[in-house]
């Protein structure tokens, strides 16, 4: 779901719905000048299953009765935010499991990656995550930084930020590389034949390849016209996250 998804219309009678369904980790927002219903589902989200239910939570206290976001412009506005950040916390390996695991070297990590036109979104999701209780306190300190001005083109980390970041980027480069070798490794045993068809070990050779001639893993359009890759596949792949 990219932007959410509208839902039935309620009538003159309707009750303003819960907010967060906690079985589908979809938040339901209530439009309050045309009474519009949107749906977010967090489980699209590439975020480990705590993660993902936190940051539903969070964002139903915005949407729902007392929050902030009257309108769903905001809360679609708000939910095309969370992507980049959703994917930036799927990218780290580990990815963390819940907001506790948000270390301030994630959150310094991320604000490097965000850059300087990117200030705007860092402002987001500083805004949204700093007042959750479950956020560590040291990070909760760093995001509470002052964000140095635009025309300020260097920015400074402390020691400790930035053996942090190297620290992540190291450990990223890492892992990349040696799952790139050993994904080379198998493709190329593949094409020697060296699996039997039909076998896990065999499909995932075929998908590799298919990944290295077009780019991205083979996918269907669903009935809502987004492109998906088959349950099959994400088995075999190990998930949908980059």
């Amino acid at each position: 779901m990219s932007r959410g998804r509208p839902a039935a219309r309620p009538g003159d009678s309707a009750q303003r719905p819960h907010v967060l369904d906690p079985a589908r980790l979809v938040v339901t927002h209530l439009d309050e000048s045309d009474q519009r219903r949107v749906e977010y589902d967090f489980a699209v989200l590439p975020l480990r299953p705590a993660m993902a239910r936190s940051l539903a939570e969070r964002f139903g206290q915005f949407a729902g009765p007392g929050g902030t976001w009257r309108s769903v412009n905001s809360s679609r506005w708000a939910f095309d935010m969370l992507r980049p950040f959703a994917q930036f916390l799927a990218e780290r390996r580990p990815p963390p499991e819940d907001l506790p695991d948000v270390t301030p070297g994630m959150w310094a990590a991320w604000r490097l990656a965000t850059g300087e036109r990117q200030g705007r979104l860092l402002k987001f999701t500083a805004g949204f995550l700093r007042g959750h209780p479950r956020l560590p306190q040291s990070t909760r300190d760093l995001i509470m930084r002052r964000l140095p001005a635009e025309t300020v083109t260097e920015t400074a980390y402390t020691a400790q930020e930035f053996d942090a970041i190297k620290g992540h980027a190291a450990r990223t480069f890492r892992t990349g590389l040696l799952r790139i070798r050993a994904n080379v490794e198998h493709l190329q045993r593949w094409r020697a034949g060296a699996f039997e068809e039909s076998t896990p070990q065999w499909r995932l050779a075929a998908l590799l390849d298919h990944i290295a001639r077009t780019g991205q893993p083979p996918t269907y359009t669903a009935r809502n016209g987004q492109e998906r890759i088959r349950h099959a596949d994400t088995v075999v792949l190990g998930g949908v996250s980059g």
